[in-house]
């Protein structure tokens, strides 16, 4: 939560970025709308209500290209159950990202 303790002490933009992998060499640089962080509530409260927002953006970067992704780890511990099958994303983005091809 320290990318959060930043933006509550000094208010600086949240931007998320990705990069997506399209070859040898070759990458898209993503950047998705700014993160706009709940204001309202204050200390966990608040805390909670943010990661619960960014941990949305890396999820939905998940769902855009899951197989950008590979966990060496447990990663989502005590799921166990859940089927490993691809997902539809549950959510639309308000905005779509921009991208940027980097060569």
């Amino acid at each position: 939560d320290s990318l959060l303790q930043l933006w509550m002490r000094r208010e600086a933009p949240i931007v998320p970025v990705s990069l997506v992998r399209l070859g040898l060499d070759h990458y898209r640089f993503v950047v998705w709308p700014e993160l706009e962080p709940v204001r309202d509530k204050q200390g966990q409260e608040a805390v909670l209500e943010n990661t619960i927002k960014m941990n949305n953006v890396l999820e939905r970067m998940i769902d855009v290209r899951p197989d950008q992704y590979f966990w060496m780890h447990r990663r989502w511990k005590g799921f166990e159950s859940i089927p490993a099958e691809p997902r539809t994303p549950t959510r639309t983005p308000t905005r779509t990202p921009t991208d940027q091809t980097q060569r």
